[in-house]
């Protein structure tokens, strides 16, 4: 019986071994696995690091905002991370019409993106917890316009929301502001454009309140009459490619008060009347005679004919025929682009072209008119040139001796600048014009010039500095600005001749040479505070100042020798010397 029972157990322990499965060994216990699993491990943990640095370098990419940007000035920001410890940045700047801008590369270092220039400026652009990027350098200035500068802090979201008319001061109240609105439709967006700040003016006229309106760097863009008592406006913008003229006082619908003549200072007005956006040079087909139509789409099928004059330009007794053709900006023309702009002649049923294409030119014609000048015989043709931004200049053409001629060009080789055509004896013929500068070209003065006709040709008569600085405080300051008018003289500035007179101890010194063409690059690059500025090296001997004031003309240093003294209070050059 007990030889039964032990068989059994036997069995049961047989069965059970049998039954049960076989233990396995995990990897990490099996000998030949282990570096296996360890290597394996260290990728794992090399490809987190490298996941994790990506990671935050991708937070670096992307649109970011200056925090102090607001709808007149700002900066902005975009980087694009090449890899994990290297940007690509470009960063902006703004203020008015005034801009700057600065792009290179950077390197990432303990969380921080550096880049150095060749003269030693600094952008260190590190990311913080809160997700904002902040800007270290030792120049938020760098490669900007005046009054612009970097911000040094950026966020990636800034809600910025446009003013209303009551905030830049268009208007006074919320019952104004709707009327403005109704009045000047889709221009109620130019107008607060062009409201970065505004001037009360003292000429008021009845009960009406006067501002004019601008941005730094543009100024006289926008002006706005304003009766509280009534409630009426009477508002005029400079859109870039003509003056918009709104009122809803119905004494003024068709005529113009005086300070708007005097502001528009010869720019044309391309609305006709207050409420509706027909250009001047809107015509009908059925004005135009049916050969010049079939000759257009001919030669021009993509164009419409947007002006057409027949006139005896040349007064021999003879008629001649204008016609500009280009595309319709919808259904108005204030916009509208001449592609192609011609003279011609009918004889005997055949079509005869007397010039070239007249709209060919670095600038966009958007004008087209005959004009009459003082004293001489014919019309001119005149071309108004646009950028579509800040420019506005023209061209002048001439018809003589079957033979068309550019008689005057007037327009900024800055893409900056206006050019306006002037009546100025009021006697309906043009007989000179206004030149307006205000950007790197003229130092950031602004300048305005009067050309009268005299001879066949405009001549300057004056010039007047609109935003004269002060008198400098500085010793450098001084030769800055001496230096500056100097390259700007023309002889017809009495401002300049002034502001001279007082930079000096006598008028000697004004007559050493300045040559305009060796300082004007050096003087632009200490305004901008970019690469080759001016040094200014203030010395003593025996009693007296004087400050050696060179630059770098590539391998060579050029300069002068500036003798200062005090005058009734003020530093004053007494000599100038080469260095």
């Amino acid at each position: 019986m007990k030889k039964i029972n032990i068989l059994i157990i036997i069995f049961i322990i047989i069965f059970t071994a049998c039954s049960r499965p076989e233990n396995i060994q995990a990897s990490k216990d099996i000998k030949e696995f282990q570096n296996t699993r360890i290597e394996e491990s260290k990728e794992k943990s090399q490809l987190s690091k490298e996941v994790q640095e990506n990671n935050n370098s991708n937070k670096w990419n992307g649109q970011w905002r200056g925090k102090s940007s607001s709808y007149y000035s700002g900066s902005e920001l975009n980087i694009k991370a090449l890899d994990k410890n290297l940007i690509e940045f470009e960063i902006t700047a703004f203020n008015g019409c005034h801009t700057g801008g600065y792009s290179g590369d950077a390197k990432i270092e303990n969380g921080k993106a550096i880049h150095e220039t060749e003269d030693e400026i600094e952008f260190i652009f590190n990311l913080d917890e809160k997700g904002e990027m902040q800007l270290e350098s030792n120049d938020y200035t760098y490669y900007c316009g005046q009054n612009v500068s970097f911000d040094s802090k950026y966020v990636k979201e800034l809600d910025i929301q446009q003013p209303t008319g009551v905030n830049v001061g268009l208007v006074d109240t919320s019952d104004q502001e709707k009327i403005f609105k109704d009045l000047t439709g889709d221009m109620y967006d130019v107008f607060i454009d062009y409201a970065q700040y505004y001037s009360d003016e003292e000429n008021y006229y009845k009960n009406y309140r006067i501002r004019t309106f601008g941005l730094l760097g543009y100024s006289n863009a926008a002006v706005v009459m304003l009766d509280n008592e009534k409630n009426n406006i009477i508002a005029a913008v400079d859109s870039g490619s003509g003056v918009h003229y709104y009122t809803n006082d119905e004494e003024h619908e068709n005529g113009l008060p005086k300070f708007i003549e005097e502001w528009l200072g010869g720019r044309e007005i391309v609305n006709i009347d207050s409420n509706t956006k027909e250009d001047s040079n809107q015509i009908g087909i059925e004005d135009i005679p049916e050969i010049y139509i079939n000759h257009i789409k001919e030669k021009f099928p993509d164009d419409n004919i947007m002006f057409y004059e027949k006139e005896d330009i040349d007064s021999n007794g003879k008629a001649e025929v204008i016609i500009g053709t280009g595309k319709e900006d919808d259904d108005s023309l204030d916009f509208a682009i001449f592609n192609h702009i011609y003279l011609f002649k009918e004889d005997e049923g055949k079509i005869h072209y007397l010039s070239e294409n007249l709209a060919q030119n670095a600038y966009e014609v958007n004008q087209v008119k005959l004009v009459e000048l003082e004293g001489l015989d014919g019309k001119f043709i005149y071309c108004r040139l646009t950028n579509g931004a800040r420019l506005s200049g023209f061209q002048l053409y001439q018809f003589l001796d079957d033979e068309v001629r550019l008689f005057a060009d007037s327009c900024s080789a800055t893409g900056v600048g206006e050019d306006i055509l002037k009546d100025f004896n009021g006697n309906g013929q043009f007989d000179g014009y206004v030149s307006i500068r205000s950007s790197y070209d003229t130092l950031y003065y602004h300048l305005v010039s009067n050309y009268i006709l005299k001879e066949n040709a405009f001549v300057l008569e004056k010039t007047i500095i609109e935003n004269m600085p002060p008198y400098p405080n500085e010793i450098q300051e001084v030769i800055s600005q001496y230096l500056e008018l100097r390259i700007l003289d023309n002889g017809k500035s009495e401002d300049i001749k002034k502001r001279l007179e007082e930079l000096t101890l006598n008028n000697e010194v004004n007559q050493i040479e300045i040559k305009s063409k060796q300082w004007y690059k050096p003087l632009l690059n200490t305004i901008l505070d970019i690469e080759e500025v001016i040094e200014f090296k203030i010395k003593e001997e025996e009693s007296k100042k004087f400050v050696e004031t060179t630059y770098q003309e590539e391998e060579e240093q050029m300069g002068l020798i500036f003798y200062i003294i005090k005058k009734d209070g003020k530093w004053c050059i007494s000599s100038i010397k080469a260095s």
